[in-house]
Protein backbone atom coordinates (compact mmCIF):
# COMPACT_ATOMS: atom_id res chain seq x y z
CA UNK A 1 0.00 0.00 0.00
CA UNK A 2 2.75 2.62 0.84
CA UNK A 3 4.40 2.27 -3.24
CA UNK A 4 0.32 2.79 -4.27
CA UNK A 5 0.31 5.61 -1.65
CA UNK A 6 3.38 7.27 -2.95
CA UNK A 7 3.18 6.84 -6.76
CA UNK A 8 -0.39 8.87 -6.07
CA UNK A 9 1.46 11.40 -4.19
CA UNK A 10 3.48 11.99 -6.93
CA UNK A 11 1.17 11.70 -9.54
CA UNK A 12 -2.03 12.53 -8.40
CA UNK A 13 -4.24 12.38 -11.63
CA UNK A 14 -2.90 8.17 -11.46
CA UNK A 15 -6.72 6.25 -11.37
CA UNK A 16 -4.53 3.03 -11.49
CA UNK A 17 -2.61 3.87 -8.77
CA UNK A 18 -5.44 5.49 -7.23
CA UNK A 19 -7.91 2.31 -7.91
CA UNK A 20 -5.39 -0.42 -6.57
CA UNK A 21 -4.74 1.57 -3.26
CA UNK A 22 -8.66 1.81 -2.76
CA UNK A 23 -8.93 -2.04 -3.15
CA UNK A 24 -5.97 -3.22 -0.73
CA UNK A 25 -7.43 -0.73 1.51
CA UNK A 26 -10.49 -2.35 1.43
CA UNK A 27 -9.28 -5.75 1.37
CA UNK A 28 -6.98 -5.02 4.74
CA UNK A 29 -9.06 -3.05 6.34
CA UNK A 30 -7.07 0.36 6.16
CA UNK A 31 -9.12 3.02 5.40
CA UNK A 32 -7.09 5.07 7.33
CA UNK A 33 -3.67 4.39 5.16
CA UNK A 34 -6.33 5.32 2.28
CA UNK A 35 -7.70 8.42 3.63
CA UNK A 36 -4.57 10.21 4.38
CA UNK A 37 -2.75 9.17 0.70
CA UNK A 38 -5.61 11.06 -0.87
CA UNK A 39 -5.48 13.83 1.26
CA UNK A 40 -2.22 13.67 0.53
CA UNK A 41 -2.72 13.71 -3.40
CA UNK A 42 -5.34 16.25 -3.07
CA UNK A 43 -2.82 18.43 -1.98
CA UNK A 44 0.06 17.74 -4.43
CA UNK A 45 -3.17 17.85 -6.90
CA UNK A 46 -2.66 20.72 -9.50
CA UNK A 47 -6.32 20.52 -11.29
CA UNK A 48 -8.79 22.22 -8.82
CA UNK A 49 -11.75 20.36 -9.95
CA UNK A 50 -9.36 16.92 -8.74
CA UNK A 51 -8.10 18.16 -5.95
CA UNK A 52 -11.86 18.98 -4.37
CA UNK A 53 -12.95 15.76 -5.41
CA UNK A 54 -9.64 14.04 -3.57
CA UNK A 55 -10.71 16.27 -0.27
CA UNK A 56 -14.34 15.26 -0.86
CA UNK A 57 -13.42 11.16 -0.69
CA UNK A 58 -11.19 11.68 1.64
CA UNK A 59 -13.63 14.09 3.96
CA UNK A 60 -16.28 11.09 3.30
CA UNK A 61 -14.02 8.30 4.50
CA UNK A 62 -13.11 10.26 7.30
CA UNK A 63 -16.71 11.33 8.51
CA UNK A 64 -18.17 7.43 7.93
CA UNK A 65 -15.60 4.56 8.14
CA UNK A 66 -13.01 6.51 10.32
CA UNK A 67 -15.27 7.96 12.73
CA UNK A 68 -12.50 11.18 12.28
CA UNK A 69 -14.99 13.89 12.09
CA UNK A 70 -12.78 16.90 13.68
CA UNK A 71 -10.80 15.35 10.26
CA UNK A 72 -13.65 15.55 8.08
CA UNK A 73 -14.55 18.50 9.18
CA UNK A 74 -11.12 20.21 8.10
CA UNK A 75 -11.46 18.59 5.27
CA UNK A 76 -14.71 19.92 3.78
CA UNK A 77 -14.28 23.34 5.66
CA UNK A 78 -11.49 23.63 2.76
CA UNK A 79 -13.45 22.55 -0.08
CA UNK A 80 -16.33 24.94 1.14
CA UNK A 81 -13.56 28.04 1.39
CA UNK A 82 -12.43 27.18 -2.39
CA UNK A 83 -13.50 29.79 -4.56
CA UNK A 84 -14.11 28.99 -7.83
CA UNK A 85 -15.80 25.18 -7.77
CA UNK A 86 -18.97 24.24 -8.74
CA UNK A 87 -21.92 24.93 -6.39
CA UNK A 88 -23.14 21.60 -5.96
CA UNK A 89 -19.80 20.74 -4.76
CA UNK A 90 -19.84 23.72 -1.98
CA UNK A 91 -23.20 22.44 -1.05
CA UNK A 92 -22.26 18.83 -0.21
CA UNK A 93 -19.86 19.94 2.09
CA UNK A 94 -21.90 22.81 3.56
CA UNK A 95 -24.43 20.02 4.28
CA UNK A 96 -21.80 17.51 5.51
CA UNK A 97 -20.71 20.17 8.17
CA UNK A 98 -24.05 21.12 9.05
CA UNK A 99 -24.69 17.81 10.52
CA UNK A 100 -20.88 17.31 11.85
CA UNK A 101 -20.74 20.44 13.02
CA UNK A 102 -24.60 20.40 14.74
CA UNK A 103 -23.39 16.53 16.34
CA UNK A 104 -20.40 18.68 17.51
CA UNK A 105 -22.16 21.44 19.41
CA UNK A 106 -20.07 23.90 17.55
CA UNK A 107 -23.25 25.88 16.95
CA UNK A 108 -21.08 29.55 15.70
CA UNK A 109 -19.51 27.77 13.14
CA UNK A 110 -22.45 25.52 11.88
CA UNK A 111 -24.35 28.78 12.02
CA UNK A 112 -21.91 30.11 9.47
CA UNK A 113 -22.25 27.34 7.33
CA UNK A 114 -25.79 27.07 7.35
CA UNK A 115 -25.56 31.19 6.19
CA UNK A 116 -23.48 30.06 3.20
CA UNK A 117 -25.37 27.10 2.30
CA UNK A 118 -28.83 29.66 1.74
CA UNK A 119 -26.40 31.13 -0.49
CA UNK A 120 -25.51 28.72 -2.18
CA UNK A 121 -28.98 27.36 -2.47
CA UNK A 122 -31.60 27.98 -5.61
CA UNK A 123 -34.24 26.36 -5.05
CA UNK A 124 -36.72 28.89 -3.03
CA UNK A 125 -38.66 26.36 -0.82
CA UNK A 126 -35.50 24.59 0.19
CA UNK A 127 -33.78 27.90 0.50
CA UNK A 128 -36.49 28.74 3.09
CA UNK A 129 -35.97 25.85 4.71
CA UNK A 130 -32.15 26.52 5.07
CA UNK A 131 -32.68 30.38 6.23
CA UNK A 132 -35.54 29.07 8.83
CA UNK A 133 -33.06 26.70 9.83
CA UNK A 134 -30.34 29.40 10.63
CA UNK A 135 -32.34 31.72 11.88
CA UNK A 136 -33.52 29.62 14.67
CA UNK A 137 -29.96 28.47 15.71
CA UNK A 138 -28.73 32.05 15.45
CA UNK A 139 -31.75 33.39 18.02
CA UNK A 140 -30.17 30.26 20.02
CA UNK A 141 -27.45 31.54 20.26
CA UNK A 142 -28.23 35.11 20.78
CA UNK A 143 -27.52 36.70 17.76
CA UNK A 144 -30.51 38.38 17.38
CA UNK A 145 -29.65 40.92 13.89
CA UNK A 146 -28.36 38.18 12.04
CA UNK A 147 -31.37 35.75 12.95
CA UNK A 148 -34.00 38.64 11.92
CA UNK A 149 -31.83 39.31 8.35
CA UNK A 150 -32.34 35.53 7.79
CA UNK A 151 -35.70 35.49 8.78
CA UNK A 152 -36.35 38.46 6.58
CA UNK A 153 -34.49 37.08 3.52
CA UNK A 154 -37.15 34.27 3.86
CA UNK A 155 -39.98 36.67 4.05
CA UNK A 156 -38.77 38.05 0.40
CA UNK A 157 -39.15 34.52 -1.02
CA UNK A 158 -42.83 34.53 0.67
CA UNK A 159 -43.92 37.26 1.96
CA UNK A 160 -46.76 35.10 3.79
CA UNK A 161 -44.57 33.23 5.51
CA UNK A 162 -46.31 32.97 8.87
CA UNK A 163 -43.23 31.60 10.91
CA UNK A 164 -41.29 34.00 9.55
CA UNK A 165 -43.29 36.48 9.97
CA UNK A 166 -44.33 35.65 13.87
CA UNK A 167 -40.07 36.02 14.43
CA UNK A 168 -39.63 39.03 12.98
CA UNK A 169 -41.92 40.84 14.62
CA UNK A 170 -40.73 38.53 18.21
CA UNK A 171 -36.96 40.15 17.32
CA UNK A 172 -38.00 43.34 16.67
CA UNK A 173 -39.28 43.57 19.91
CA UNK A 174 -36.40 41.67 21.45
CA UNK A 175 -33.85 44.64 19.78
CA UNK A 176 -36.28 47.12 20.42
CA UNK A 177 -36.09 47.53 16.12
CA UNK A 178 -39.67 49.12 14.95
CA UNK A 179 -37.70 50.17 11.53
CA UNK A 180 -37.08 47.21 9.58
CA UNK A 181 -39.51 46.87 6.57
CA UNK A 182 -41.15 43.41 6.18
CA UNK A 183 -39.96 41.99 2.57
CA UNK A 184 -43.20 41.94 0.30
CA UNK A 185 -43.08 41.18 -3.44
CA UNK A 186 -43.90 44.41 -6.22
CA UNK A 187 -47.20 42.85 -7.22
CA UNK A 188 -50.75 45.28 -7.28
CA UNK A 189 -51.91 42.71 -4.95
CA UNK A 190 -49.23 43.56 -2.70
CA UNK A 191 -49.66 47.36 -3.33
CA UNK A 192 -53.14 47.30 -2.40
CA UNK A 193 -52.40 45.28 0.76
CA UNK A 194 -49.54 47.79 1.37
CA UNK A 195 -52.22 50.19 1.29
CA UNK A 196 -55.15 48.66 3.25
CA UNK A 197 -52.73 46.38 5.38
CA UNK A 198 -52.41 47.12 9.06
CA UNK A 199 -48.47 47.78 10.34
CA UNK A 200 -46.98 49.31 12.68
CA UNK A 201 -43.91 51.64 11.87
CA UNK A 202 -43.09 49.24 8.59
CA UNK A 203 -43.62 45.95 10.65
CA UNK A 204 -46.70 43.64 10.10
CA UNK A 205 -48.13 42.90 13.48
CA UNK A 206 -47.74 39.25 14.72
CA UNK A 207 -50.02 36.72 12.50
CA UNK A 208 -52.90 35.20 14.16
Amino acid sequence: MQCYAALLERAPDDTHARRRLKELAKRSGHNDLYAQAIARAAEACEDLGAKVELWLEAAELKRSALDDHGGAIALYQQVLDTEDIAADLQRRAAQALDELLGNAGRGDERLVVLERLAELTGAPTVRRQILGKAARLAAELGHYERALASWQAALALDAQDLEALNATVDLCAKIERWEEPSPRPATPAASASEDGGEERHGVHRRAA
